[in-house]
């Protein structure tokens, strides 16, 4: 615990704006943010494309098929720290009301019958692309389901508002 507190003090002082920026991730936390800054460090220009840090923490599938039969589809080897800090955050994303990560895994389970653990992995590789993302452009987090649900919301409220003149 003491360790933590370092952590996240060492955090706060060296750099405050990508610690503040990672917890916009919905399931990131003070934890989270302080182990992803530990093992990735916030200077993403070491990997060139977010599919290199994604090859790099070892959430890239592989996809080994021989005459159209999958022998494997295991994750690569890669930083198991990393990866297992990205599967609970994938765990807590899951279970946030109204986010991507949440509707992603309603959609993966019920209606693609897919198992739950597979679908956590995707979540975290989503998750660690968006880490990416964040810290090479230096942006927030921008849930894209929050964004649908906004503009649906203000079409259906702009069609009541219209209907009174239809009518007419």
């Amino acid at each position: 615990d003491r360790a933590q507190e370092l952590g996240e003090q060492f955090c706060k002082e060296h750099f405050p704006g990508q610690y503040e920026r990672l917890q916009t991730i919905p399931g990131v936390k003070e934890r989270a943010a302080t182990a992803i800054i530990a093992e990735t460090g916030v200077d993403m220009r070491m990997f060139a494309s977010a599919a290199c840090l994604v090859g790099w923490c070892g959430l890239k599938p592989r996809n080994d098929v021989s005459n159209g039969r999958y022998k494997s589809r295991k994750v690569t080897h890669g930083n198991r720290y990393l990866r297992q800090i990205l599967i609970e955050i994938a765990w807590a994303a899951s279970r946030t009301r109204n986010c991507f990560f949440s509707n992603f895994s309603y959609i993966q389970t019920t209606v693609k019958k897919k198992s739950r653990m597979k679908i956590q992995v995707a979540i975290a590789r989503k998750i660690l692309v968006a880490v990416w993302h964040m810290l090479t452009k230096k942006q927030d987090f921008i849930d894209i389901y929050l964004k649908r649900l906004e503009e649906h919301r203000v079409i259906v409220e702009q069609i009541r508002q219209l209907e009174p003149t239809m009518a007419n």
